[in-house]
């Protein structure tokens, strides 16, 4: 590296050093001004990103549909398939208790009951997909869980967080470990066009 390019970096690091220095030495109430600020601008670029990434002919979610098919009797399998590290349990978990309530209250036959599974493979859900009610949680893109489900819900997060919480939780950084981040969003990827929903950690919390 060439003397100006080090000088260049020094530079640029010492403006970095003066700007976070005035932001901890300012008022609380600007502190939360700018922190406002930054994280209105951080969801702004994040609405726009999904706008221009997901198609125009990906299904949108209809909080009566699921009741409707129950009623009627027909089945309904759900997948759960957020980005790791994201929220994705917690959806999992929030969808199962949501159709068992709903299969036991509102379906149309009075004995039936809702299953749930998680794995990285359709062995390991497809006893539950079997079933008539059901809630699959997999990270993985699995064209056949897609075939045999009748809807898919998302979980995304800002992609600094992912990374820091796989590198202190599952020991993955960006390319290595259980749960690589470059994998994990390439499978995000395949399934957001299929999404009925796909929620955001940082509105859950």
């Amino acid at each position: 590296m060439s003397v100006a390019r080090i000088l260049t970096v020094l530079a640029v690091l010492h403006a970095g050093y003066g700007v976070f220095v005035a932001y901890m030495h300012a008022g609380p109430s600007l502190r939360s001004w700018v922190d406002a600020v930054v994280a209105e601008e951080a969801e702004r670029e994040e609405a726009s990103w999904i706008g221009q990434h997901t198609p125009p002919s990906a299904p949108q979610w209809d909080p009566e549909w699921g009741l409707r098919r129950l009623r009627a009797g027909q089945s309904l399998r759900i997948a759960a398939a957020g980005l790791s590290r994201s929220g994705s349990t917690w959806q999992f978990n929030a969808l199962r208790l949501m159709l068992q309530h709903a299969v036991s209250n509102y379906g149309a036959d009075p004995h039936a009951q809702a299953h749930s599974a998680h794995g990285h493979t359709m062995d390991e859900v497809q006893g539950c997909l079997a079933r008539q009610y059901c809630v699959v949680k997999v990270h993985e893109f699995l064209p056949d869980v897609l075939a045999r489900v009748d809807a898919v819900f998302l979980t995304h997060r800002d992609p600094r967080d992912v990374l820091l919480s796989s590198a202190q939780k599952i020991s993955s950084c960006l390319a290595y470990g259980t749960q690589p981040l470059l994998s994990a969003f390439t499978h995000y990827a395949s399934w957001l066009p299929h999404a009925c929903f796909d929620m955001r950690y940082e509105s859950m919390i």
